[in-house]
């Protein structure tokens, strides 16, 4: 969701904190490799509601895939040349990054009063500390950052490292499509709405995710390989066990990303059900299957889920 708009946020903060907004790798140097152990095709899910007129097709998202990976082909390809009407989380055009990287900008930074070496134990403070060294950060700087903020940029650091690429993904890649071929854009939630998701949480909360980030971080690439698979197998159930499964480790996280949000779309998600439109809807996989997914939400709203790839 946040790769794209972290560029941004780079742009407007001084040089020497734009140092360690890692991911300018993206955007500049040599080409990196991709990722061993991936796959080089993908078939992901994909659902239909029909009513009426109008079809809705739900195609579930991975936002960073190695580069050259092939899944628009078959009935992905099909569902996109099909409809009018392209619909993803948030829209992320020029003035969408811009105000998701003011809005990381302020929410970066701890209150006064908080530190990241009282947060964290030594252990973790010191990996923390060497893991951002090749980011240009002082401890200084280190230290008065939000645990969610660091998490994010250590991931991204390591995801880019091993290939991956946000360009790639699946939302960006037909976003592009979408404007070239003129197809109406739209998004279920605000800029806003999508930072106070991640954000908004207790710092016990946001400390718990940096330490299982940290605790990661030198096997990150066979959890980021485990879970392209099981988004490139199309295989719901594989999905629910790689990707959900872990993030229910965290209540109240879980319930901020994937089952607000979720209850949330519901409600623009059946007007485009009764549209009488062709609409094409891309979200992040994990907020299509299991028991909280939207499309049981949907489903027990009375509409018919047809999966079909």
């Amino acid at each position: 969701m946040f790769f794209t708009a972290l560029q941004q946020f780079s742009h407007g903060v001084s040089r020497k904190i734009t140092a360690f907004l890692v991911v300018v790798i993206i955007f500049s140097g040599g080409a990196v490799q991709a990722a061993e152990g991936l796959p080089t095709t993908a078939t992901p899910a994909l659902w239909k509601i029909e009513k009426e007129e109008a079809t809705v097709y739900f195609l579930g998202s991975f936002h960073v895939l190695p580069k050259g990976l092939t899944w628009y082909q078959g009935n992905v390809q099909k569902a996109f040349d099909e409809t009018d009407v392209f619909v993803m989380e948030t829209v992320m055009d020029a003035k969408g990054q811009g105000e998701i990287a003011m809005l990381m900008m302020s929410n970066s930074m701890l209150p006064q009063g908080y530190s990241l070496n009282t947060l964290l134990d030594a252990e973790h403070y010191q990996k923390a500390l060497k893991l951002t060294q090749p980011m240009g950060l002082a401890e200084a700087q280190v230290n008065r950052l939000q645990p969610w903020y660091l998490a994010i940029m250590l991931s991204v650091q390591t995801i880019v490292a091993n290939g991956l690429d946000p360009q790639s993904g699946v939302d960006h890649v037909l976003q592009g499509r979408a404007t070239q071929t003129g197809k109406a854009i739209s998004g279920l939630e605000t800029t806003k709405e999508q930072i106070e998701a991640l954000a908004h949480h207790p710092l016990e909360v946001q400390t718990a995710m940096l330490k299982d980030t940290l605790d990661k971080m030198d096997q990150f690439d066979d959890y980021m390989n485990s879970y392209i698979a099981a988004w490139a197998s199309g295989d719901a159930e594989q999905i629910e066990n790689t990707m959900l499964k872990e993030m229910k480790t965290y209540p109240s996280m879980y319930d901020a990303l994937l089952v607000n949000r979720n209850k949330k779309w519901v409600s623009p998600l059946v007007e485009l059900i009764n549209s009488g439109k062709q609409v094409l809807v891309v979200v992040g996989m994990a907020h299509l299957v299991g028991e909280d997914s939207v499309l049981n939400m949907l489903e027990e709203k009375g509409y018919k889920v047809e999966r079909i790839q």
